[in-house]
This record gives structure tokens, sequence and C-alpha cells, in this order.
């Protein structure tokens, strides 16, 4: 009779804790380029303030997450840091066109370790190699990495890349690229605007010209599989004004008519 009893109150507990599990909403699942980090993490306590479903952010570089995501990884939102791999996303059918929108841009700038800063003059991009003498300039890797693939469209721009592709230090991410300057390892590195926000330990050195690359555009892009009632509720919250506010005080810059 003990035992019986035993067994219908830990069946009796696993309906209970059933039923517990089943009554919390599912996270949504955000997928975001490296350089939204804090800024993601500040929006979904926002988000879950004012009643949004938890966040489950993914950080990586645009074109790691996009590769996941086509090859079945569960995401419901993903934020590129350019369009090239929401395009990707989309033409494999993991990601629906009609949900396509940029939600914030960004600024290229080049930085230096904060304890030994760079100086360069205003419009003096030819002297950049001379400037760095032979050392490091991290950035993110240009052949996938959308930091990288502005960072690279700039320098050739300005007409330095050739001189300094023997000096790249190529990194996973923006954010590794920042790293490798903040503790010293490389003597500059390009980075986004908004990243100067994330260490003190780094120094704007300039900001490149904007006619140097495409538009850095944030795109988001909901799932062809997502669950739509709390997924899209979520992906509208990204272009309300507490997120954009919260996008503002971490250093990116509002789409053009916002």
């Amino acid at each position: 009779m003990v035992l019986r009893r035993h067994y219908i109150y830990i069946g009796v507990l696993t309906c209970l804790v059933s039923l517990s599990v089943r009554a919390e909403p599912r996270p949504v699942t955000v997928f975001a380029a490296s350089s939204l980090t804090t800024v993601m993490g500040e929006i979904a306590e926002v988000a879950k303030r004012a009643g949004l479903p938890a966040c489950r952010c993914v950080f990586a570089a645009s074109s790691v997450l996009a590769r996941q995501i086509v090859d079945g990884a569960p995401s419901d939102i993903f934020i590129s840091a350019n369009r090239q791999w929401v395009d990707y996303a989309v033409e494999a059918g993991a990601m629906d066109a009609q949900t396509r929108q940029v939600i914030v841009h960004n600024r290229l700038i080049l930085v230096s370790p904060a304890d030994a800063p760079l100086s360069l003059l205003p419009g003096r991009w030819e002297a950049m190699p001379k400037l760095l003498e032979g050392e490091w300039l991290a950035m993110a890797d240009p052949n996938h990495v959308p930091a990288g693939i502005y960072g690279a469209t700039a320098l050739k721009a300005l007409g330095v890349w050739h001189a300094m592709t023997g000096k790249i230090a190529r990194t996973a991410n923006v954010r590794a690229a920042l790293a490798l300057v903040a503790r010293g390892e490389a003597r500059a590195g390009i980075v986004y605007g908004s990243d100067l926000g994330v260490t003190d330990q780094v120094w704007r050195v300039a900001t490149f010209p904007e006619y140097t690359h495409p538009p850095i555009e944030y795109t988001a892009v909901v799932s062809t599989r997502a669950d739509h009632d709390a997924v899209e509720a979520y992906y509208a919250f990204l272009m309300s004004a507490d997120a954009q506010a919260r996008f503002a005080a971490n250093g990116f810059l509002p789409t053009s008519g916002s």
C-alpha cells in the first residue's frame, strides 16, 4: 500500500511539473550579429518588462548564423549586420522574405589601444600603413564577416588595402577584433561605432567616410517556421520607441526617416 501511494504521488507530481512547464511561454530565439551582443541583452530585459516572452539570444558572425539557420538551427528571428546573409537564408527557404526590414544602422571606425593612441590627421588615410609601422591591424574576416567586408571595401576605396594585407589579423567576428586591440595585441582595429561603448580600453582614431563602404544596415527577418503569435510581437518590438532608444544609447544609428 505504501509503495502504491508512492507511485501515485510521483504521478501527481509529474503532472503538476508538466502543467507548469506548459504554462511557461516558449522563449523567442533570436540569432543576432556579434556586434549586437550588449544591446540585445538590454532589449530583452525591456521586452520582458513589457510583458513579452523571454528572449534566447545566440550571437556570432552573421555568416556563421545564416549557415546554421539554413542547416536547420531553430531561430525565430535573424538579425544580420548586412543584407547578404539575410538574402542567403531567404533564398534557402528558412526565412520569410516578406518580413525583411532594416531596424538600425552603424558606423565603421578605426580604433587603437587607449593607452597607446594613434593620431591620424583628417583625410590623411594614405598615411595609415606607415602609421601602423608594420604592426597588426585587427579586423573581422573580410571573406565572409560583414564588419570585415565593410572594412576591406573601405580600405580599397581609400587606396591602402594592398599596403596592409600582409599585416591584417583576421578574426571570427568584430568583437574578437575589438578584443585584440583592447589587449594591445593589435596596433589598430576596424570595428563598429557601437563597439566603443563595450570597453574603455580602445581609442577612436577616425571614422571611415560613408562613401568608402555600403551603408551598414542591420536587417531583421522572421523564420518561415516561427510561432507567429509571440514572434511577430517580439519582432515588432525591435522597431518600438523603447527598443530604438536602447539602440541609440549603445551607439547605433536610426534607420532613415526614424
